[in-house]
């Protein structure tokens, strides 16, 4: 287990948790957080790096999709759809 002394307790046992789990839902439950906790942890440089050195291979960091404005995806489904 990590001692990062730039983690919370709270993160350290979640790595605990992490490690000791198959899932993100059980390793949450595990350390008293909520699944998006977890989650939002994952997304901390700190947090993944100590995951990392414990032994946990994480993928790449995902980058969240782009939200296309209704306009933009009405105006696709009518260029799709519409019969001319």
């Amino acid at each position: 287990m990590t001692t990062d002394s730039t983690l919370s307790p709270g993160q350290q046992k979640a790595i605990t948790a992490l490690l000791a789990t198959n899932t993100q839902a059980e390793a949450a439950q595990a350390a008293g957080v909520s699944l998006r906790t977890i989650a939002r942890w994952l997304r901390l440089p700190s947090f993944r790096d100590a995951l990392q050195r414990d032994g946990i291979d994480l993928p790449p960091k995902q980058h969240r999709r782009r939200r296309i404005p209704n306009d933009e995806l009405d105006a696709a489904y009518h260029g799709i759809f519409d019969e001319k």
